[in-house]
């Protein structure tokens, strides 16, 4: 983490979408209460542009926010991977999607008296 300036803080989040003239959409999934969830527009800072550190959607990175415009920031770091605490979070997601469904019987008791009254009439 870089050293911060009065006034500003850093979130991390997922790229969401592209946009002309680098610029991103970000979905804040980490950061101060209320931003969860908030989707910004962010740039990449001066040294992302310098290193040609490329950003795509799906990619995670941490983005530099100032209280002043709540809706723009600077994308400053490149996660490489999902972070812990999101794998963690699908993993919960992914376990309490996996529930057996009950199995269904036929119900073969109509189905049997009506074979018992043609074996009826047949005879």
């Amino acid at each position: 983490m870089a050293k911060l300036k009065p006034g500003e803080f850093e979130v991390e989040g997922v790229v969401t979408e592209s946009l002309p003239d680098q610029m991103f959409r970000i979905q804040i999934e980490q950061g101060p209460e209320g931003f969860q969830g908030t989707i910004i527009l962010a740039r990449p800072s001066g040294q992302m542009k310098m290193y040609h550190i490329k950003v795509m959607p799906g990619d995670w990175v941490r983005v530099l926010m100032t209280q002043y415009d709540k809706s723009k920031g600077r994308i400053t770091f490149r996660l490489k991977e999902t972070p812990p605490y999101m794998k963690a979070r699908e993993m919960t997601q992914a376990a309490s999607s996996v529930i057996p469904e009950p199995e269904v019987q036929p119900q073969v008791s109509g189905i049997q008296d009506k074979v018992d009254e043609v074996q009826v009439t047949k005879e």
